[in-house]
């Protein structure tokens, strides 16, 4: 079963040390799994390559924008 979860925290550990997935995708190439926050409680983690034109910031952006639209903001 794959999941995507949203989480409070600053960081997901407390998380992942509960769920105990066996893989963790991080977006982002430039991260190095060892450095990954929660890392020591996944079997395995793959790092996804840069997209050009897309981050998960301008998606956020163009969701928040598009809301407001929406609601006439």
């Amino acid at each position: 079963m794959d999941l995507v979860v949203v989480f409070d925290e600053d960081t997901p550990t407390e998380l992942l040390s509960e769920l105990r997935p066996h893989v963790l995708g991080q977006g982002g190439g430039d991260y190095r799994a060892k450095e990954l926050s929660g890392c020591e409680f996944v079997e395995e983690v793959i790092i996804l390559p840069l997209a050009k034109g897309l981050s998960a910031t301008e998606t956020i952006r163009y969701v928040e924008k598009t809301e407001r639209l929406a609601r006439g903001l």
